[in-house]
């Protein structure tokens, strides 16, 4: 085998094409003649990226420092005031007996880590351009919204001081991938019960797999509407990024909630609280 010369004229990064070059409009103009990268915008959110020799690595002596975004104090404290109302409002109706035995804590707790785990497994192109995926329509189909926005809390919490991790802010978080899905699904829920047949498919397919990739969308579209408004990105990156991701998380999103509550509905149907036999299935004395 050849060995591989180091080439100080070549490009620290590799060329990438596609959707991988769409994915990242941040690392650009490399100069074939220079040993080092040119500047880029070193404006709040944007990568700042610093030069240094090339080494016989593609990506050896290239440092990559990510810039926090600056979120105003009254955008947090307006997404706290709805923060603490959404989750004041859940606490005040709830019933704490539903969680009385053993099976319905371990689910609860399950469906946690699962929220969790989605969370972790995000994908960051820039600061504020996160991708992953909530939960937050399953877990409201499951528990209830009531139960399902004390979960999403939990769970924004937990990846937030455990781990670092969260959008802009924990408030914000909370707000966006917590609040948003999981009162849609409910108000989605609540509609097809009203306007839509009741039946088994309508339960699985609309409520299912169509209101959990329609509540990622809508997050992600908010977003990006913060993300504008904060003026911390040009409307061509957000598009780059945001909209040509969004189809890419609506599938998957609802995919796994139409999943679970296929799979739940059928071999544990009392695990699902928005469910209900006599209602779905004609099932006579069934609650």
């Amino acid at each position: 085998m050849t060995p591989v010369k180091c080439d100080a004229h070549r490009p620290l990064v590799r060329r990438r094409h596609g959707a991988a070059a769409r994915l990242s409009p941040a690392i650009h103009h490399w100069s074939k003649r220079s040993r080092g990268l040119r500047s880029v915008s070193d404006s709040p959110g944007r990568i700042a990226q610093t030069a240094h020799p090339p080494d016989c690595g593609w990506n050896a002596g290239v440092s990559v420092t990510l810039t926090p975004i600056e979120v105003p104090s009254p955008l947090v404290l307006s997404a706290g005031a709805l923060a603490l109302l959404a989750l004041a409002a859940a606490l005040r109706g709830i019933q704490w007996s539903r969680l009385r035995d053993f099976e319905a804590q371990s689910v609860y707790a399950v469906m946690l880590a699962v929220a969790v785990a989605a969370r972790l497994a995000r994908i960051e192109l820039q600061p504020g351009l996160d991708l992953h995926l909530f939960g937050a329509s399953a877990a409201a189909l499951m528990f209830g919204w009531r139960f399902a926005l004390l979960q999403q809390a939990a769970a924004v919490a937990t990846v937030a001081l455990g781990w670092g991790h969260f959008w802009l802010h924990p408030v914000l978080d909370f707000v966006y991938t917590g609040v948003i899905p999981v009162l849609l699904t409910t108000a989605l829920l609540d509609f097809a019960q009203k306007r839509m047949p009741l039946h088994l498919f309508v339960y699985l397919l609309f409520n299912g797999f169509f209101a959990g990739a329609l509540a990622i969308a809508l997050v992600q579209l908010a977003k990006l509407a913060t993300l504008l408004m904060l003026g911390t990105y040009a409307l061509d990156t957000l598009g780059e990024n945001f909209l040509l991701t969004v189809p890419a998380l609506m599938f998957p999103e609802g995919f796994a909630t139409g999943a679970l509550l296929t799979m739940f509905v059928a071999y544990r149907p009392r695990w699902v609280a928005t469910f209900h036999d006599a209602s779905y299935l004609g099932v006579r004395g069934a609650g």
